[in-house]
Formats: C-alpha cells, structure tokens, sequence
C-alpha cells in the first residue's frame, strides 16, 4: 500500500467509526451470564428459624467500604449450615481489573441473626465462581 492510500484508508476508517458509532465485541467467554456456587456456614451448634433468609452479595472490593452490590441472591428454607445455593451474575458487570468478594447475612423478622465479616473474593485475580463464606453470629 503506498503512502497516500494508508491516509486515505485510516481516513476512511476513523469517519467510519464516527458515523457508524463504536461498538465493543466482548469475547464470548465474557458475554452473558455466569453461576457464583455458595457455601455459607457458620461455626455455632445450633439451627436457624425455618423461616429465615440467608442474603448473599456479589461486592466489589475494589473501592472503600461500604462495598458496591453488583448483584445479590437470596434464599429460604434451610435450618443449618451449610447453605448451598447457586446463582446467576452478568459477566458484563464484572471488570477482570477489579476485585469482587460475596459477603452474607442470614435475617429473620428482620433481625441480622449472622453476618460475614469480609467478603470472601471470587471471580478475578485468580479466584473461581465457587465460594464459602463463614457467617458469625451478631449479638
């Protein structure tokens, strides 16, 4: 290709992207949605009320307390640990730069019963879909 017609080329292109907008393509393992597996459990011999829910949050970790929800799930039912559950995140809400953890609570009546002290990491810097996060109980 010869001087004059790279100009003209990248000319071309950047009025292309211009009037044509700027679209990103993301890799297909980065589009649509992805499964967080949970484990929460705590250490106390006792069993929760039926009817409590146990809330778990997909945080970034990246900035200062109190951390930024990307996403939450939550569940019922269960009377004792561990409390598996699965549930569905966009990766598209997820910068591979950034650090993200799941904290958790188990509520019942609206009374927190037992809340994790750090989000355990997951999904970036080495870190899997699949977490447990240890709950104490709150006085």
């Amino acid at each position: 290709m010869k001087s004059g017609s790279i100009g003209v080329w990248l000319a071309c292109v950047v009025i292309g992207t211009m009037v044509g907008g700027c679209s990103v393509h993301l890799p297909k393992s980065r589009q649509g949605q992805g499964t967080i597996h949970c484990a929460v459990v705590y250490r106390e011999k006792m069993l929760i009320p039926e009817d409590a829910v146990t809330i778990v949050e997909l945080v970034n970790t990246s900035v200062p307390k109190p951390f930024p929800v990307v996403t939450w799930s939550t569940v019922a039912g269960h009377t004792g640990p561990p409390i598996s559950f699965s549930f569905e995140y966009e990766r598209t809400d997820v910068d591979l730069r950034l650090t993200y953890g799941l904290q958790a609570r188990i509520e019942n009546d609206g009374k927190v019963l037992f809340a994790s002290d750090e989000p355990e990491p997951v999904l970036t810097q080495g870190h899997g879909e699949k977490a447990e996060v240890l709950v104490r109980r709150v006085p």
